[in-house]
């Protein structure tokens, strides 16, 4: 089983307001971030080998959030995350792939201040880092993330065809794709609500998609989803 822990905003008008812009801006430029819900990673995906490993960990963020009968949610103490209004689009050095450098003249294989990925900035509490970091130190299979964002536009495809990562380069470095994106994203979210509460969800991949702009098949981990709501705030784990 291949699994993933989520930050997911509940409030239906802001992750709808994400996923359309998602798949609106990829309609012509497919980008990687199609392939996923609005979310905010907490962890890298890992893989459990047993329903015994599986239940362990269950058990254990359970324990770690206070999601149990009788017990005080630990995040009821804490504010919730909040999402920033004003996109941020980074960019940094980066390799052009051969497919694309050999078709752009004297264009260098290494770029400087290269757009790789537009995101909307997510602030979280210390608490949701501490609580993934504890999680990683019992089972090292779990790859804590930042949790700070939630991705609008990127390419991760190492199965894309030399085509399919030429036209993606030729879009960004010749006709700015990702600036006119970033330039989207500042109206789309300037009336876009954000204000919204939270779910802390385990997911498993049941299928991963190695096609551009086909999502990946995930579901909630099996079993039934248990809910604890305490202070406006939710969050769910597995059992």
């Amino acid at each position: 089983m291949e699994l993933i822990l989520y930050l997911e905003p509940t409030t239906k008008r802001f992750r709808d307001c994400v996923d359309a812009f998602i798949t609106e801006s990829s309609k012509n430029v497919p980008s990687t971030a199609m392939k996923y819900h609005c979310h905010v990673t907490m962890t890298g995906f890992f893989r459990v080998h047993s329903y015994e490993q599986l239940r362990a960990i269950i058990g254990r963020l359970e324990i770690i959030l206070g999601a149990y009968d009788g017990a005080a949610l630990v995040l009821s103490d804490h504010p919730a995350p909040t999402v920033g209004r004003t996109p941020i689009l980074v960019r940094k050095k980066h390799n052009v792939p051969q497919s694309f450098a050999a078709t752009s003249g004297d264009r260098p294989w290494s770029m400087d201040d290269i757009p790789v990925h537009l995101l909307l900035p997510v602030s979280t509490p210390p608490i949701y880092r501490t609580i993934v970091n504890q999680l990683a130190s019992e089972f090292t299979e779990i790859r804590p993330k930042d949790i700070n964002h939630i991705s609008l536009a990127y390419w991760d495809e190492p199965q894309a065809s030399e085509e399919e990562t030429a036209a993606w380069y030729r879009a960004v470095l010749e006709n700015r794709w990702m600036d006119t994106l970033y330039d989207l994203a500042k109206k789309t979210f300037e009336d876009c609500p954000l204000h919204t509460t939270w779910d802390i969800i385990l997911y498993e991949r049941v299928q991963k998609s190695s096609k551009v702009g086909v999502p990946h098949s995930a579901k909630k981990s099996d079993a039934m989803v248990r809910t604890c709501c305490l202070s406006g705030l939710t969050a769910r784990a597995v059992s």
